[in-house]
């Protein structure tokens, strides 16, 4: 029987992630709900997520290692700052996301990623592997070669991440940033003689904010790849898709007026109305110099020298042979480190209690003592979903109660009376009220 491999999400959120490896991988792969995975997995079987950044994931991670089923965290994209530092306090996504990581194992996505991932104290779980929706691009990238489409006129594809920014601030600041390139593009229609030609794929409604036609359909990686293979050169906010241009061997410029550090970096960079000018030069001719740096950068932040999908399955193999030889143990699942042979040189320097001062947890060292209000506090959640489900009840029966109510032949008429008197009274009081507030002689002083 094949050993079953479980990709944890709705078909909208990782059909994609898992059709290349259900197509390749000697396991059975099953998409699953995040709902439903503890439920239908046992004990030997692999769960793969591609977040872990909201309760219904990081629930599940928890019961599955639970269960003794082993987890990866199958890193989608590239880490970006602003998501990991600088989001809404009141952002429902976990605030300590892959600090560190839930799972036994995080598959990364490159050898930069795998550094940071490293330093986030991560250190024995990060295995690279790649990205797997993109092994077709990465196979054909060494046989392609940087090309201009047409003499006369040069493409530029403009773009934007599917989240432009994680705050009302940030997604401002990306919308200044496009109409700073919308005014450069649109004062400027020629450079180096060539007429520029314009698409704009933007996310957020920012095409119609800005004024400008937008070519989005979907973000579906056929779509976006011909519209990238279509351009002779890309601008886009920070986001995956500056990968699949490098491998598609497209000049890339970052465009970033947040100012904050990033972790995938960028030949190109427009971070100012100033910046534009130069930059847009030098991407239109570029040199042999930066092209050869652009391939490297791609190379230190995606798995370049072999197939993500074998790797993939070599991690998952090593996993499940750890698994079969801990069988009966009854002890949690334990993975040693670098199941794929690689080791990360990096020292782990991530001191929880300063990076997340401002939350007391991370600088008491009562270990026993935090476990035991850990426990609690999902004691307490669970206790209060059953008090939360018990009243949403208890309101459904008043509804049908009420209901049955308004439809009696005596009941119902001297309610909706009430109601109608109750109403005028309110309307009345609210209309003394404003009378009184608005008297010229109160709440005012010389």
């Amino acid at each position: 029987m094949k050993r079953k491999v479980w990709f944890v999400g709705t078909a909208a959120e990782v059909a994609h992630q898992a059709a290349p490896l259900a197509d390749r991988l000697s396991f059975d792969v099953v998409v699953i709900d995040a709902s439903e995975v503890a439920s239908a997995a046992s004990e030997g079987d692999l769960a793969v997520f591609f977040s872990e950044h909201f309760e219904r994931f990081r629930r599940a991670v928890i019961e599955l290692r639970e269960k003794r089923v082993g987890t990866v965290y199958l890193v989608d994209g590239i880490l970006e700052w602003r998501n990991a530092w600088e989001n809404r306090d009141d952002e429902p996504a976990c605030p300590f996301t892959m600090r560190p990581v839930l799972s036994d194992k995080v598959a990364s996505i490159g050898f930069s990623q795998s550094r940071i991932l490293h330093s986030w104290s991560n250190g024995p779980k990060v295995e690279t592997v790649g990205i797997p929706r993109l092994d077709g691009l990465r196979s054909r990238w060494r046989e392609s070669d940087f090309s201009v489409t047409d003499a006369d006129v040069s493409r530029v594809l403009v773009m934007t991440a599917k989240t432009p920014g994680f705050t009302p601030k940030q997604i401002e600041t990306t919308k200044q940033s496009l109409i700073a390139i919308r005014e450069f593009l649109t004062n400027q229609p020629q450079i180096g003689g060539r007429k520029l030609e314009v698409t704009w794929r933007l996310t957020a409604g920012l095409a119609e904010s800005i004024g400008v036609e937008n070519r989005l359909d979907d973000f579906a990686g056929g779509d976006v790849q011909n519209a990238i293979q279509s351009s002779d050169v890309v601008i886009t906010t920070p986001s995956t898709t500056m990968l699949e241009a490098m491998l598609l061997r497209k000049p890339v410029a970052m465009l970033d007026f947040h100012h904050c550090p990033g972790y995938v970096p960028a030949v190109w960079n427009i971070n100012s109305r100033e910046s534009i000018g130069p930059v847009m030069k030098s991407l239109l001719n570029p040199t042999g110099a930066k092209l050869n740096l652009q391939d490297a950068l791609l190379c230190d932040a995606m798995q370049m020298s072999e197939s993500a999908v074998d790797r993939f399955e070599r991690l998952a193999g090593a996993m499940f042979e750890a698994i079969e030889q801990q069988a009966g143990s009854g002890k949690a699942l334990a993975f040693e480190a670098n199941l794929l042979g690689e080791k990360n040189h990096v020292v782990d320097s991530f001191a929880h209690e300063k990076v997340f001062e401002r939350f007391d947890e991370f600088s008491r060292g009562e270990l026993t003592e935090l476990q035991a209000e850990l426990a609690h506090a999902r004691r307490e959640v669970q206790r209060q979903k059953q008090i939360a489900k018990q009243l949403a009840e208890e309101l459904g029966q008043a509804h049908e109660i009420f209901e049955q109510i308004q439809k009696h032949p005596i009941a119902g008429p001297v309610v909706r009376i009430r109601e109608r008197v109750l109403n005028l009274l309110q309307r009345s009081e609210s209309h003394n009220g404003a009378g009184a507030t608005a008297s010229p002689n109160q709440g005012t002083s010389d």
